[in-house]
């Protein structure tokens, strides 16, 4: 290199722009449109053949036979899941309240509960050999209802 730095400058040419002009020829025109509306027809055509073809339809039909089988399936063990959750979840309850009844039973006085149980029957007999007796003695009557004459 020299003493003084070359500097490296690139250019770039600027380049006008080509002006659109219309086509004046409108038959030239009409022709380009004609063109292009043909190949627009054709590719449907093909598009239709395409979709008609055996070979879409057993592909599609195929894979429709799929997913119906999956869905059949995914359904059938939702439901399995579904029943069995909600079997073990019976199961469940039926222990806890067989455990909580046994834990009562337990617990209870039975000493306590059986004198309740024989104080109120006590009391029960006591009331009806009460009335029993009252129906069975004579009445005796009193100096006062002697006196007073019957109605």
């Amino acid at each position: 290199m020299t003493d003084q730095q070359d500097i490296l400058r690139i250019e770039i040419p600027v380049e006008e722009e080509a002006s659109v002009t219309p086509v004046q020829d409108t038959a030239q025109a009409f022709t380009v449109r004609a063109g292009a509306n043909r190949v627009g027809q054709e590719a449907s055509r093909a598009v239709q053949k395409a979709w008609d073809s055996k070979a879409r339809k057993s592909a599609t039909g195929s894979m429709k036979k799929g997913v119906q089988k999956g869905v059949t399936a995914v359904a059938a063990k939702s439901t399995e899941l579904m029943h069995e959750h909600m079997v073990k979840a019976a199961e469940r309850q039926a222990r806890q309240q067989a455990a909580n009844l046994e834990t009562r039973i337990r617990e209870t006085d039975w000493k306590s509960v059986a004198g309740k149980g024989a104080t109120a029957g006590l009391r029960w007999a006591s009331n009806q050999i009460e009335r029993l007796a009252v129906r069975l003695m004579p009445k005796t009557t009193t100096d006062e209802e002697e006196k007073t004459p019957p109605h």
